[in-house]
């Protein structure tokens, strides 16, 4: 699949309107609307700069990561068990066992500044606790009856994540930051959406829960804007800062497009 970027999706509502579809899409989802409201737009300020504060609560709202097709299958209660199968086989290789193996451990040597080595650090020993989460939510996927297989699409995901947070610091701190925005708006949306099938075994996991609690995703965004707000200064920097938070925007909504259209596929070949 092409890689589209946030420009590019701007652009797609004046040429078919596909952004204005995903609108439509997302104002049907009463679902979807709740989750919104309590993960994105109830966020808190914590930047002490106008700017910052921006991106950080505001920036995202526009982007159409929040309504892509894979977001509105998992809540439209059809999508099959071998559907979720291949969704969370490869979210599992790109979102967590990728994340914690591979991409974090590269922006930790990307670069020696104590303040980025610190919190990247930080972001090591918070996957770590209670207990690996990959390993809790690999768990998880095995209780539904699912086996961990081969990656598929997981991979460009992967690269695309690595490049982000091992680009220069401004950069590579937006593209965190957007990371941690828009993760527990994502998990938020996958728990509910697990919901009609899978309710016992969410009752039995914590994955949800330590991504979803005052110490997860929220709370890391919020040490991400500490980190930015003690490492940025120039307005060049900040540029970078809001390049870096797009650009994780569109390669999540990428990776969700691809996961999509992957399940489309399978599905209508077993058919």
């Amino acid at each position: 699949m092409q890689s589209i970027t946030y420009l590019d999706l701007q652009s797609l509502s004046f040429n078919n309107n596909a952004t204005d579809l995903a609108k439509v899409n997302f104002s049907s989802s009463k679902k979807m609307a709740e989750i919104l409201d309590k993960r994105i737009k109830a966020k808190k300020r914590v930047a002490k700069s106008d700017i910052i504060d921006e991106i950080h609560r505001f920036a995202i709202q526009e982007h159409p990561v929040l309504t892509n097709r894979m977001y509105s299958k998992l809540l439209s209660q059809d999508l099959s068990t071998q559907g979720f199968e291949i969704f969370f086989n490869d979210y599992y290789h790109a979102s967590c066992h990728g994340f914690f193996w591979i991409v974090l451990r590269q922006a930790l040597n990307a670069h020696q500044d104590k303040t980025w080595r610190n919190y990247i650090k930080t972001m090591l020993a918070e996957e770590s606790r209670p207990r690996m989460h990959c390993v809790i939510l690999k768990e998880f996927i095995e209780s539904c009856g699912f086996q961990i297989q081969e990656p598929v699409v997981a991979q460009q995901f992967i690269d695309s994540m690595v490049k982000g947070f091992t680009s220069d610091i401004p950069f590579a701190l937006g593209y965190s930051l957007g990371v941690e925005v828009e993760g527990a708006y994502q998990i938020d949306l996958i728990e509910q959406s697990c919901k009609s099938k899978f309710s016992e075994q969410l009752a039995q996991t914590i994955w949800f829960e330590i991504h979803l609690d005052s110490s997860g995703e929220e709370e890391h965004a919020n040490q991400a804007v500490d980190t930015i707000e003690r490492t940025l200064n120039s307005e060049s920097d900040l540029e970078r800062l809001r390049q870096g938070f797009f650009q994780a925007c569109d390669d999540t909504y990428n990776f969700m497009e691809s996961l999509y259209q992957h399940i489309a596929t399978v599905i209508t070949a077993t058919r």
